[in-house]
């Protein structure tokens, strides 16, 4: 398909052939240990697996996001290169870029950087405690207990 599509750079064919091997070797199409598998490939295997599990499919319903890193770098961790399963709850943190969140104070928003760690992201109130929408977005520090990440909406 990706040749179908004009692509004709082989690292990238190469990358998109390899991106359901595992590292067990039980993945496909050759079944190809995580040693044999290029490091693209496998990044591109991590990023995929996550998009997989946030978007909607006919057999299931989407994860939100914390559930869907959790499913697919803890759950299924024989799957994918630990290092690199690391190096995405690193960059990406617990709660995405663009998580709609519950604080403790009530307050609903928007995750929209990372913060201090992987579970104290920056959100952007958008709702008050009461539900009524707020006049701009407030900067919270989830690190604060009172606007620690209650649940994820």
């Amino acid at each position: 398909m990706a040749r179908q599509a004009g692509i004709t750079d082989a690292d990238w064919l190469e990358c998109v052939l390899e991106h359901h091997e595992n590292e067990d070797g039980s993945g496909y199409p050759n079944a190809r240990p995580g040693a044999a598998t290029s490091a693209n490939a496998k990044i591109l295997a991590v990023a995929d697996r996550y998009c997989a599990s946030v978007s909607t499919r006919d057999y299931r319903k989407s994860l939100l996001p914390n559930a869907a890193i959790h499913n697919v770098l803890l759950v299924h961790k024989k799957d994918v290169d630990p290092a690199l399963a690391a190096c995405f709850v690193r960059e990406f943190g617990t709660y995405p870029t663009g998580t709609f969140v519950r604080l403790e104070n009530g307050e609903i928003g928007v995750v929209t950087s990372r913060g201090k760690t992987t579970t104290t992201p920056v959100v952007h109130a958008l709702v008050g405690p009461r539900g009524a929408p707020l006049s701009f977005p407030i900067r919270r520090d989830t690190s604060v207990p009172l606007n620690a990440v209650r649940e994820v909406l």
